[in-house]
């Protein structure tokens, strides 16, 4: 039997399959990642405009910060409690934050 030089077509084949299949996988890891990193950045975001108008009715300021474009603020008041909550991409992510009023 002679001695095989080389690669067969079909290890050249299942080795270029794997290849394909591990860097597919890394690009779907990266787009993930982006999106990820973006939602956090938003959320980031909307947790500090969220903390402005926070102190800001602490400290009993009439004129809230308004906040960009992107982002919907409703501050509701009761007797006993309050509650802020922040929205941002027509209200499919929002934020809410509650407290007891002595």
């Amino acid at each position: 039997m002679d001695k095989q030089k080389g690669l067969t077509l079909v290890e050249v084949l299942v080795s270029l399959m794997l290849v394909t299949t591990v860097a597919l996988m890394l690009v779907e890891q990266q787009g993930k990642t982006k999106e990820l990193i973006r939602q956090l950045s938003w959320k980031a975001h909307a947790s500090q405009l969220l903390d402005q108008v926070d102190e800001s009715l602490y400290f009993d300021k009439v004129n809230l910060p308004s906040p960009p474009s992107e982002y919907y603020i409703d501050v509701k008041q009761s007797q006993k409690n309050m509650t802020l909550q922040i929205s941002w991409f027509k209200n499919l992510y929002s934020m809410k934050r509650s407290y007891d009023l002595p």
